[in-house]
């Protein structure tokens, strides 16, 4: 599907990324409701050190998204402790199904511009669309909708992250730089949370 803020990709802040990487955004099949398709080249791209290191946790968890690895996205959106962090979080685990930990999340986003954005296109409310998705199951017919605002909703906070990313220069043979910028291990905490459910491995509470 195309998308005009894929269109101009000389302009900032995209012209911060490696090209090559811009190319791998571009050619990624668009993200499902759910946690698929995948995308083995951008994973192949950012499992590796040299290629990935500059870019910042935010992007990566968006990325990891775009790639539709779930679990390893939700290694760095859980690793950000600010409103960024918590939107991709809420993203993650809506497409994992667990829409009462999305909600969750994104109430901890908080007063975000990307939501201000959002608010006045078929996206809506965050929490809203959470119940949509919610509600759409397999009817491919309503789904359709949803995965078109859902990519509007990845672009726009992608793009944001960019925005306030530093400038990403290209990669060198040189080996990676130890780098305190990795996601920990510390899981989600949403204790004393009603709506908050545990889903597998990821411990909430």
């Amino acid at each position: 599907m195309p998308d005009p803020r894929w269109d101009t990709l000389s302009q900032p802040p995209t012209e911060k990324l490696n090209p090559e990487l811009v190319e791998l955004i571009v050619a990624a099949p668009l993200p499902g409701l759910d946690a698929g398709p995948t995308c083995p080249r951008l994973s192949r791209w950012l499992r590796d050190p040299v290629r990935s290191r500059e870019l910042t946790n935010k992007l990566k968890a968006g990325l990891w998204l775009l790639a539709g690895d779930l679990d390893a996205s939700h290694e760095f959106s859980q690793s950000i402790d600010d409103p960024d962090g918590s939107f991709w979080h809420g993203i993650m685990h809506r497409r994992e199904a667990d829409f009462g930990n999305a909600k969750y999340w994104f109430r901890r986003v908080g007063d975000h511009p990307v939501l201000k954005e959002l608010a006045v296109t078929a996206y809506g409310d965050p929490h809203d669309f959470v119940d949509a998705v919610s509600r759409a199951g397999s009817r491919s017919t309503y789904q359709e909708g949803l995965v078109e605002a859902q990519w509007d909703e990845w672009n726009r906070l992608f793009v944001h992250c960019l925005a306030a990313a530093p400038s990403l220069s290209a990669p060198s043979d040189e080996p990676p730089a130890a780098s305190s910028d990795e996601p920990s291990a510390a899981s989600d905490q949403a204790a004393n949370d009603p709506t908050v459910r545990s889903v597998g491995k990821r411990k909430s509470s």
